[in-house]
């Protein structure tokens, strides 16, 4: 992969098909120009998303309580069903 060409706008001859790609070399002639309002490509492996300083509402919540959200709405879950199930054996013994 050509570091210089990512991200950017250019000619290419098409060298190879398949049912779902395309493989293409650039065209030497052609002008090789980024588009406006195109950022510049991150570093391969380079991760993006939230800064380290940035959290989410959830995070604060785990943080708290010492434990994920979803884990306590799968632990709500579990306790539920077992209350029910407890119930149809008390209902199916009466």
């Amino acid at each position: 992969m050509d570091e210089e060409l990512m991200g950017k706008k250019f000619t290419v001859r098409i060298t190879e098909t398949g049912k779902h790609y395309l493989k293409g070399a650039p065209v030497q002639q052609s002008a090789i120009l980024r588009p406006n309002g195109v950022p510049q490509p991150h570093k391969q492996g380079e991760i993006t998303g939230l800064s380290p300083c940035q959290s989410t509402d959830s995070d604060q919540l785990s943080e708290a309580t010492g434990h994920h959200p979803l884990f306590m709405f799968g632990l709500f879950v579990l306790i539920a069903c077992v209350v029910v199930r407890l119930y149809y054996i008390f209902i199916s013994y009466t």
